[in-house]
């Protein structure tokens, strides 16, 4: 027969603040994840672009112009229309 015995000892540390700022000077970079409000910077080009056309727009045309594709155009029109920036007459 053999006894056994076991100990633990925990040590303890002092509580310690979260670090708020972090600083990764020192790290290297492998990607970086970008999002633009794509949407919201489209409705203003429209906007802008609307205006300058005198209210009347060939949206492929406008599509073109600001370099975004035709359906992301239509979208941003048709949110426009909805908030009541623009009226959309076809």
């Amino acid at each position: 027969m053999v006894a056994l015995t076991a100990s633990c000892q925990e040590a303890h540390k002092p509580e310690q603040k979260p670090q708020e700022h972090f600083s990764y000077k020192d790290v290297k970079l492998q990607s970086v994840s970008l999002t633009i409000k794509q949407s919201s910077s489209l409705e203003n080009a429209l906007l802008n672009y609307v205006k300058k056309s005198k209210g009347e727009i060939d949206v492929v045309q406008c599509a073109n112009e600001l370099d975004a594709p035709f359906n992301d155009v239509v979208e941003a029109l048709e949110k426009l229309g909805q908030q009541g920036k623009i009226k959309i007459q076809r």
